[in-house]
């Protein structure tokens, strides 16, 4: 597999062990997999068929989400909540406009 970083994800198995990851925890994350001076968190915009057809994503600089810093986890899980807040809000919009 092809890879950005040194952290990219370089194996199938890898790949389905994190996707496996995502669907559980539903949401997403990128910690410089495809930059290394970006992180990221994403979620599914749940569609009235049950299919996420968009997503929102919230990039940041390292020190603003990694793991190794104090307050990292916590801004995260921060973060997160308003995403997660902001995609069910956009769920509500697009399915409305959808209905048949």
């Amino acid at each position: 597999m092809p890879t950005a970083t040194p952290t990219t994800i370089r194996t199938p198995g890898a790949l389905a062990h994190e996707l496996a990851r995502v669907r559980l925890m539903r949401y997403a994350r990128v910690a410089g997999e495809w930059r290394q001076n970006i992180h990221s968190v994403a979620v599914a915009v749940p569609s009235r068929t049950g299919w996420p057809t968009v997503a929102l994503s919230l990039a940041v600089p390292p020190n603003r989400m990694d793991a190794r810093t104090d307050s990292a986890p916590t801004h995260q899980k921060h973060l997160l909540a308003h995403l997660c807040s902001a995609a069910q809000a956009l769920a509500g919009r697009i399915n409305h406009l959808t209905e048949p």
